[in-house]
């Protein structure tokens, strides 16, 4: 047996036996793309998604985003709205009118909302909208979490 399984073993027993409760963070294991044309910002959250256990896609375009989703199935994508290729709300409308991606969960992040577009949005199926300069990765992972231990 290998020495660190069997710490665990004896710490998870211990803690047990002792009644002790430890908060231990979770990972998340989903597979995320990142529909995103700043490539900073992608790579800020595609760094922060990592390494907390997801695997992260990243396309720069709408068009490449859809068929990179129909391709490759992620469980989560994060969508900006202002595309080159095709407009955010677009690539919403064919993910959720597609067999094969419309149960993706989607979140929107956009540095720029028209009062009519917040319902429109959700009326199409994204789970929520974001604005970029007041959400943080650690929110979206966090948000991540809580959606997929439902």
């Amino acid at each position: 047996m290998d020495i660190c399984f069997a710490i665990f073993i004896d710490i998870h027993r211990f803690l047990i036996y002792n009644n002790v409760m430890v908060d231990i963070p979770i990972r998340i294991t989903q597979k995320v793309l990142i529909i995103e044309d700043d490539q900073d910002l992608a790579k800020m959250y595609k760094n922060h998604l990592e390494g907390v256990g997801c695997q992260v896609l990243h396309v720069d375009d709408g068009r490449k985003g859809f068929e990179t989703a129909k391709a490759e199935k992620p469980d989560v994508i994060l969508l900006d709205l202002r595309l080159p290729g095709m407009y955010g709300i677009d690539v919403l409308k064919l993910l959720k009118g597609d067999p094969d991606t419309k149960k993706i969960v989607v979140f929107v992040l956009t540095n720029m909302l028209y009062p009519d577009e917040r319902e429109n949005i959700k009326d199409l199926g994204a789970v929520d909208i974001f604005i970029k300069a007041e959400t943080t990765p650690g929110k979206i992972s966090d948000l991540i979490k809580q959606y997929f231990a439902k």
